[in-house]
């Protein structure tokens, strides 16, 4: 015969497993997203810095291109005229978005050098005209004649392929001059022209730069179009001399230091020696793939006359990223730190849950228990008295007495209950008046035994208290049983009174054993029973301390108990004084806060 047999594990012994089980997967799970907010720090770290690698390339393009649409000597074609000069310029002013690029256009012509005569095109007449050297150009005009050096050794005149512009330098840093700041590039005599063996030079073009505007108009709206978020500029950008780096050309931000851009995240070259020309971008910071994508190698070694230089506004990619993932880390834990909280509030509501539950089975036995003892006493007195066995007059009063007393009892315990479910329900009322304290303790007084000692020592004068009479002198009668009960047999009970600002605080005492250190800070909730209680079998629901204090804090007063093991316990109340006041109703409203 085979028998099956039911295994039941506790559910509250789960709890702390599982709750162990949740805090564990939580550690597994912070330890993952660690990890992954590092790789993910990392990823962002690359792709930041390709961004801003690919942004300082094009930054770069766009400027150069710019400036090279600006200058005749990269438009291609041979300009035999002044026309074709003027025409040419007249078609880029027009077709710009930054026609103030260049404040002016010069040519030159005559003499060995090219440089006898300069003309000036007047915009308004799209025609070249007849001006003296300006003063800004005068050491020009002495450079040039070095230039034109170079050029005399081509005697029969230029080939189908022009010279290299500006001489050595070749691209556009061959052509630019940065002290003045202009572009320039020779300007050749057509072929077969010209005396033989005499130099094949005609004359220079010369761009004269808007440095104002540069510097002022057009760089900031280009920082703006690639480095610039949502919030502002992502990036710090600072243009330089190559040739003298602390030459600062540009900057966004005037107030950052020099030390600010020494290690630049992404640098990038201004007028380079070598124009790169791919899909009409002009010359720029290195030639770009079809895709618009950087070589494989990452951006070249800048080169030009002038060098970018840009940094992240936090000071580096590396401290930008670093923000990035302290702030990920930080969310992340404290999401995990609130779900960690979640799984301990539900441990505790758990334990609190079965702990109230526990304390209800309890609550539930001991009241069947209370009630059925007093009930069995009066019962068995009736079928005494109904059967005829108690037959002189002083049994008769003896068995009256048991009855009587007994009853009391059972009353009490049970407006106990009813007390308590109607603060649970929020339904008691209070009729707040000013009560004479010494009345009430001496109601309270009439239901205790006569045998007990009572030591009252209440001052005189007392003001009068501000409390519902009926409820109060229950609280007081309460704590003169508890007196009573736990006395240990000594039959004493202390009573002391005095005023206290604003209040009147009533001791109640006695000399028994005192209460268990541990069970202090719970005699007021309700059901709980000490362990001496338990032990010693006193009758008891576990809720009268509970009423009292819900009832006194109803009245705006507070309760408060203290004991010395083996010397006794006292229980002190603390209710408002009535000087001034009127009378006002008080309804309870719950049962964490009935009064209020």
């Amino acid at each position: 015969m085979v028998r099956l047999f039911s295994l039941r594990f506790p559910r509250e012994k789960l709890a702390v497993p599982m709750m162990i089980a949740a805090l564990v997967m939580l550690a597994a799970l912070a330890a993952l997203q660690y990890r992954w907010i590092g790789q993910l720090s990392q990823a962002e770290q690359e792709r930041m810095r390709a961004g801003v690698r690919m942004a300082t390339v094009r930054f770069s393009q766009e400027f150069n291109g710019e400036i090279a649409r600006a200058h005749p000597a990269f438009q291609g074609g041979r300009y035999r005229t002044l026309e074709d000069h003027a025409e040419r310029f007249t078609r880029w002013t027009n077709t710009t978005s930054h026609p103030q690029l260049i404040q002016n256009y010069y040519l030159t012509q005559g003499g060995e050098g090219g440089t006898d005569e300069i003309l000036v095109l007047n915009r308004t007449s799209g025609l070249f005209e007849a001006t003296a050297w300006p003063e800004a150009l005068g050491t020009l005009r002495t450079r040039l004649h070095s230039r034109w050096r170079g050029f005399r050794g081509l005697s029969s005149g230029p080939p189908e392929e022009t010279p290299p512009l500006g001489g050595p330098g070749g691209g556009m840093a061959g052509i630019f001059e940065e002290e003045s700041p202009v572009l320039i590039a020779p300007r050749f005599r057509p072929r077969l022209e010209g005396p033989r063996g005499g130099s094949p030079l005609e004359g220079w073009v010369i761009a004269e730069l808007n440095k104002s505007y540069l510097e002022k108009e057009y760089l900031p709206e280009l920082v703006h179009k690639y480095f610039a978020g949502s919030d502002g500029l992502d990036y710090q950008v600072r243009i330089v001399s190559n040739s003298k780096l602390t030459d600062v050309i540009y900057q966004s931000d005037p107030g950052l230091p020099e030390s600010f851009f020494a290690s630049a995240d992404a640098t990038g070259g201004l007028f380079p020696p070598r124009p790169d020309f791919q899909r009409g971008a002009g010359p720029g910071f290195g030639r770009m793939r079809p895709g618009g994508e950087a070589p494989s190698g990452g951006p070249p070694e800048p080169r030009g006359r002038w060098r970018v230089l840009v940094k992240h506004h936090s000071g580096s990619l590396e401290s930008a990223v670093a923000q990035a993932r302290a702030r990920n880390l930080a969310i992340s834990f404290a999401v995990l730190l609130f779900m960690a909280g979640g799984v301990a509030m539900l441990l505790i509501t758990t334990q609190r849950a079965q702990r109230l539950a526990r304390l209800q089975m309890e609550f539930v036995a001991g009241v069947s228990h209370e009630l059925r003892t007093p009930l069995t006493v009066i019962c068995s007195a009736g079928d005494n008295l109904a059967d005829g066995l108690v037959a002189n007059e002083q049994q008769v009063r003896r068995y009256g007495s048991v009855i009587r007393n007994e009853g009391r009892r059972l009353s009490e315990m049970v407006e106990q209950i009813l007390g308590f479910a109607g603060l649970q329900a929020g339904r008691t009322r209070y009729a707040v008046q000013p009560v004479d304290l010494s009345e009430v303790v001496e109601r309270a007084l009439a239901v205790c035994d006569p045998g007990c000692e009572v030591d009252n020592q209440m001052a005189p004068d007392l003001p009068r208290v501000l409390a519902d009479p009926t409820s109060l002198t229950h609280c007081v009668r309460n704590l003169l049983s508890n007196a009573e009960k736990y006395g240990n047999g000594s039959g004493w009970i202390g009573i002391r009174a005095e005023s206290a600002s604003n209040a009147v605080e009533l001791r109640i005492e006695d000399r028994g054993p005192g209460i268990d250190p541990a069970d202090l800070p719970h005699i007021f909730e309700p059901f709980y029973r000490g362990r001496r209680a338990i032990a010693d079998q006193i009758h008891g629901a576990g809720l009268g301390l509970s009423l009292v204090r819900r009832i006194i804090e109803a009245h705006g007063g507070s309760v408060s108990a203290s004991s010395t093991p083996g010397q006794g316990s006292c229980f002190t109340l603390r209710i408002p004084a009535a000087a001034g006041a009127v009378e006002r109703p008080v309804e309870s409203h719950g049962a964490e806060n009935p009064a209020r």
